[in-house]
């Protein structure tokens, strides 16, 4: 199972890889292409890390989604990031700062995907010509069973946290670790590949995406006001 896991763990992260280079490569062509003018680049560059950080698209096409999304992110990032911890032989600071927020975000996560699921859900049935496909469902149900079987390893079933850092270390250097014990743990790394594998490349390009959209906004917003 540790062989198998492992292989899983590479042909996963390999493929994310070229497919973030591929979306990295067609966001520059088409950012060339596009993209008017070059001004503003600071204002834009502020703009668009308030639309990352803040979701302001979202809030402003869907107040009520939102809500459940933007717990969501800063929850998943918070995770995202304590979970360096097993890929440092000592964690950096951010990682160490960041540790006691983790303990919330085994909760505020949860609850935030099963929020957006009922949402999403409740819309399809009782709002006319709403839409969300098969696949967003999907995903966020995959996060959901993965924030669940984590929150139960950090808060009930806790594994040897020294075993899944050396087997971390293990596949991270290419040797084949010993897989810690517990179905629980297992199922919990399989449905983290299994996110990873389906997560869309788009979103690593996100910040890039955004700034153009914030560059275009201020350009086509300037050439509308400007009185030549």
């Amino acid at each position: 199972m540790s062989l198998t896991l492992t292989m899983i763990a590479y042909i996963v992260l390999a493929a994310l890889y070229i497919r973030v280079i591929w979306r990295i490569v067609l966001w520059s062509k088409q950012g060339m292409e596009d993209t008017p003018g070059k001004g503003g680049t600071i204002s834009s560059f502020f703009q668009s890390t308030f639309d990352l950080i803040l979701l302001r698209r979202l809030f402003i096409a869907n107040p009520l989604l939102w809500i459940g999304e933007w717990v969501f992110h800063v929850s998943f990032m918070i995770v995202f990031i304590t979970h360096l911890k097993y890929v440092f032989i000592t964690p950096p600071f951010f990682v160490v700062f960041l540790m006691p927020l983790a303990k919330l975000t085994a909760w505020t996560l949860p609850a935030a995907l099963i929020y957006i699921l009922c949402f999403r859900i409740i819309s399809l049935v009782a709002v006319k010509d709403y839409y969300t496909s098969g696949y967003n469902l999907f995903l966020t149900t995959s996060i959901l069973l993965t924030s669940v079987s984590g929150g139960l390893l950090k808060h009930v079933f806790r594994p040897d946290v020294i075993k899944v850092k050396q087997f971390v270390l293990d596949g991270l250097a290419f040797k084949l670790g010993t897989l810690p014990e517990g179905v629980l743990f297992t199922s919990h790394f399989a449905l983290a590949m299994l996110v990873i594998a389906v997560v869309p490349s788009h979103i690593f390009t996100a910040p890039f995406v955004s700034y153009d959209a914030s560059r275009r906004e201020r350009t086509l917003g300037g050439l509308m006001h400007n009185d030549e």
